[in-house]
């Protein structure tokens, strides 16, 4: 048997057959009732042996339909005329039955154009994917029809002449009906296969996307910690007045770009689906308190009050994602100081009772004495890059993300985000949430006492391999580590890392990402996977990759952490210090 490429006829073959084989139940019941009526008719065993051979065709065809589906998309000549004549053979013998109908006086004449007109129709529906079958197939009935004016042998002279021309007619109707079911497909097939086109060419406009907005952020956060460490680092010496002016002004304008660059890569995720949340216990209590101690200096600075009340009989903990509660209720908590001159700012908590089925929900509330918004304000609030007017960014700068991100987020925690607002009174902003609380009494994240209190004592002793190509960021790590005793190890790239821990056992790691020679990655790979003394060393990815598929790739390397750039000093710290006191407590 000779495989000949038939991939335009495969795949008419294909729709066929996987159009006609899900009907073998429909078949097979139409035919027991044909049988059934033939019986009652005029009595006999034709009916039931009719119908044994339409079972038997009907169980065949339908395991050839099930091959044909399933089968690879080079067939061959044989089968192909093996399924034409298998197809061609079951409708002869379906329709056969119309040879004893026309016997059993007028009522199985009427039935019997019923049956040949019923097959041609379900022939011309299921079968105008493949025209080649669709034309053998019809042979049968077609000439059954126009024989039946004969074979009913009528007396009237114009009968025959009659009945061939409403034979005419309604050939002609199916022909058109198909011919336009067929165009039909063919359109459905073309606007599938653009559309399928569209599907692949967005997915790679969004990669391609993804990708630049990688570069740009690993591009703009390399030098930006340097700009921003350094500011820090001089913010820790002596210096006057003036000089320590200058340093707030680095340090706040290189927040206010970092903030910028950490909303378009979160709406970019969002519009990924990419962007993920983790839920776990965590305390409301110190949420709230940290968001207090944040912002009341800075409320403060301004002339506000910021005041919490709290309800006392929330629960201690709740499930939910801190990150992502904390980043919606920061950004809340920073749009009401920025938009409010005087009077202040009140956060409300409380929770509402369960709806039927549902949980009950824990809501925040964001109250200002701003300028407040008008109602058309607030038709745009919660779109992607607005604000108020072009005054408003001119004024208070941003983006016009931080409402649109707030509003994702709280919808990926299952809750909403809404806002009222009167012009000239203020605005109030309601965040509401499922109500889970914590099955267990303690919290997820280790008690930061218990860590310092494990750290002290090997604090001395600390080992640190660092690994950064950028000799600006591997002077500013060893500036801020410095002061703390701990002995630091720096090499410039992955291939270095990896000999580096062969040589000489490190309670941590610092890894950069964008290595020359061998990337962070590879290297975190190689040593987790030796078996040399650091394959157990708790390594902390320290990059200016800030997507979550970069995360995960950290993860699946074995990462124990993962800090991104420009350095906060005081987490990089913090969590080198719980990693080496969690490997000290494992040890022991």
């Amino acid at each position: 048997m000779t495989a000949v490429d038939f991939s335009k006829n495969f795949n008419n073959y294909h729709e066929a057959a996987k159009s006609h084989a899900p009907l073998v139940y429909v078949r097979v019941g139409v035919g027991g009732f044909i049988a059934i009526a033939g019986y009652l008719l005029h009595p006999s065993i034709i009916p039931a042996l009719w119908f044994v051979a339409v079972l038997v065709t009907q169980i065949t065809i339908v395991l050839v339909d099930r091959y044909i589906v399933l089968s690879r998309p080079k067939i061959s000549r044989l089968i192909s005329i093996g399924y034409t004549s298998l197809l061609t053979l079951n409708t002869v013998v379906f329709v056969s039955i119309v040879l004893y109908l026309i016997n059993c006086g007028s009522a199985g004449e009427l039935f019997s154009v019923f049956v040949l007109c019923g097959a041609m129709i379900h022939l011309c529906i299921h079968l105008a994917a493949a025209p080649t079958l669709l034309i053998a197939c019809m042979i049968s009935p077609t000439i059954l029809l126009f024989s039946l004016p004969i074979l009913i042998n009528s007396n009237d002279k114009w009968a025959l002449p009659v009945l061939w021309m409403a034979g005419f007619l309604y050939i002609a109707h199916l022909v058109v009906a198909t011919i336009n079911s067929i165009r039909a497909r063919e359109s459905l097939r073309a606007v599938n296969e653009v559309a399928e086109q569209q599907r692949r060419l967005a997915e790679a406009a969004s990669s391609s996307k993804s990708a630049f907005l990688a570069t740009i952020s690993h591009e703009i956060r390399t030098p930006l910690n340097a700009v921003t460490s350094a500011a820090r680092l001089l913010n820790n010496i002596p210096l006057s007045d003036e000089g320590r002016e200058y340093v707030s002004i680095l340090l706040n304008g290189s927040e206010v770009l970092l903030s910028l660059i950490n909303d378009v890569l979160d709406m970019s995720k969002i519009e990924a689906g990419k962007l993920s949340v983790d839920i776990g216990n965590i305390s409301l209590t110190k949420i709230v308190q940290n968001l207090q101690a944040l912002w009341s200096p800075k409320a403060a600075e301004r002339g506000l009050t910021l005041n919490v009340d709290m309800a006392p009989d929330l629960p201690a903990l709740i499930r939910s994602d801190s990150l992502r509660l904390t980043q919606i209720l920061f950004n809340l908590v920073s749009n009401a100081v920025k938009f409010t001159s005087e009077g202040g700012i009140r956060i409300v908590i409380g929770q509402s009772p369960a709806a039927p089925g549902g949980h009950p929900q824990l809501w925040f509330e964001v109250i200002d004495s701003g300028m407040g918004m008008t109602d058309e304000t607030m038709g745009r609030l919660f779109r992607n890059f607005e604000q108020a007017d072009a005054g408003t960014t001119r004024q208070y700068g941003g983006t016009g993300l931080g409402l649109a991100i707030s509003r994702r987020l709280a919808e990926l925690l299952g809750g909403t985000l809404t806002a009222r607002s009167a012009l000239g009174i203020g605005s109030t902003f309601r965040l509401e949430i499922p109500l889970v609380e914590a099955e267990s009494a303690e919290e997820s994240e280790p008690d930061d006492r218990e860590t310092a209190t494990a750290i002290e004592e090997k604090q001395s002793a600390l080992r640190i391999l660092l690994a950064e190509d950028n000799a600006v960021n591997r002077r500013l790590v060893e500036l801020f580590l410095q002061p703390l005793g701990w002995d630091l190890s720096s090499v410039e790239n992955g291939a270095d890392a990896v000999e580096a821990a062969e040589n000489r056992p490190f309670d941590l790691i610092l890894m950069d990402m964008q290595m020359p020679v061998m990337s962070g990655l590879d290297a975190a790979t190689a040593i987790s996977g030796g078996d040399g003394p650091n394959r157990t060393t708790p390594i902390v990815a320290l990059t200016a990759n800030a997507f979550d598929d970069q995360r995960a790739s950290w993860e699946r390397a074995g990462a124990a952490g993962f800090l991104t750039k420009p350095i906060n000093p005081a987490l990089m710290i913090d969590t080198i210090a719980k990693l080496a006191a969690n490997r000290y407590e494992n040890a022991s």
